[in-house]
């Protein structure tokens, strides 16, 4: 995996997963993690250690990791959202145009 695409995917893992985190687990990933901020500056604002901050996300991507391992749902977004776009495409090769709009409406609905 290319480090923009672990990226990528340690924030969706965060996206679905932060609430099971504890605020300081989440305010510390967010400062890295979104805001960019560095380990020394995340440790500044926080009054530990850089080390500190590194240890700690480490086990916060553990976590995420496992978290997703138990409960599995990054797949079932990925996997929905497939289906998702498959049904869609289907529906432009329906010849009602109106089932097929109807079709394309639900798509929709449903990714919102």
């Amino acid at each position: 995996m290319k480090l923009p695409e672990a990226r990528e995917r340690i924030n969706l893992l965060f996206d679905f997963y932060s609430a099971l985190l504890t605020p300081k687990q989440r305010d510390i990933f967010t400062m890295h993690y979104v805001d960019d901020c560095s380990l020394a500056e995340i440790a500044a604002a926080n009054d530990i250690s850089p080390q500190a901050v590194a240890d700690m996300l480490k086990r916060v991507t553990k976590q995420l990791h496992r978290y997703n391992d138990l409960l599995r749902l990054v797949e079932k977004y990925e996997n929905q959202n497939e289906i998702l776009e498959k049904i869609k495409a289907l529906s432009y090769e329906i010849q009602d145009t109106e089932a097929a709009a109807q079709i394309r409406d639900l798509v929709e609905r449903l990714s919102e």
